[in-house]
């Protein structure tokens, strides 16, 4: 037998979430507001996401997306969110909403993220939001 689906997330309203930021980072956004970003690590993986699918359908989503938000060209908020982690995830939230199995407007779990991280790499050889440890006399630090 399978194991009960997690509770929903109880939330007020997206616009008290968002207030509230500072206090949680992870928050309700609908669906319709997340977009794939370019800074998504994985490239490969989409043959699978029917099965990821239907895994979210009967277990639902045990792990959040992690999200930056997105700005207009003239520094606004767009209202949108990038997804940076949880690609694959979103994929198929997208795909289920495209079916009609959850509404376009589906409460995701994002942690939202501050994207100066993101913006630039620690070397060449490390892609971009990887996280760098250096190792110290003393103790690690992150870079």
């Amino acid at each position: 037998m399978l194991p009960a689906p997690p509770e929903p997330i109880r939330t007020s309203s997206y616009s008290q979430q968002k207030a509230n930021l500072a206090m949680s980072n992870i928050v309700s956004i609908p669906l319709n507001k997340l977009t794939r970003s370019a800074r998504n690590v994985r490239k490969s993986g989409s043959e699978s996401i029917d099965d990821l699918a239907s895994s979210i359908l009967v277990h639902g989503l045990i792990h959040n997306l992690t999200v930056v938000e997105q700005f207009a060209d003239n520094g606004e908020n767009s209202g949108k969110y990038e997804v940076v982690a949880g690609g694959r995830r979103f994929a198929a939230l997208q795909r289920l909403a495209k079916q009609k199995k959850v509404p376009k407007t589906f409460a995701v779990p994002c942690l939202v993220v501050d994207p100066e991280p993101l913006r630039k790499p620690v070397s060449p050889k490390i892609p971009f939001g990887w996280p760098c440890i250096r190792l110290t006399n003393s103790s690690p630090s992150t870079i």
